[in-house]
């Protein structure tokens, strides 16, 4: 098998995986690839629509969450 056909496994491109032909269905990785970018396109729709604040408070909400899971370390 060629380093080719294996690179859906990583990036879930359906046009490079070695089981197109006969797929039905997109995989896991497709279906996580799928999501990623629509949530970047809204992400990057609402920013500008926003004038960059929506990007502020996903970042606000990102510290506050690290700092979150930092505090609830076990004993």
């Amino acid at each position: 098998m060629s380093a080719d056909n294996e690179q859906w496994l990583t990036n879930g491109i359906c046009e490079k995986c070695r089981k197109q032909k006969y797929c039905s269905k997109p995989c896991t990785r497709n279906k996580r690839r799928t999501s990623a970018i629509l949530r970047s396109a809204t992400i990057q729709a609402i920013d500008a629509y926003s004038g960059g604040a929506y990007s502020a408070v996903l970042r606000a909400l990102d510290e506050v969450s690290a700092y979150d899971l930092l505090k609830q370390t076990p004993k």
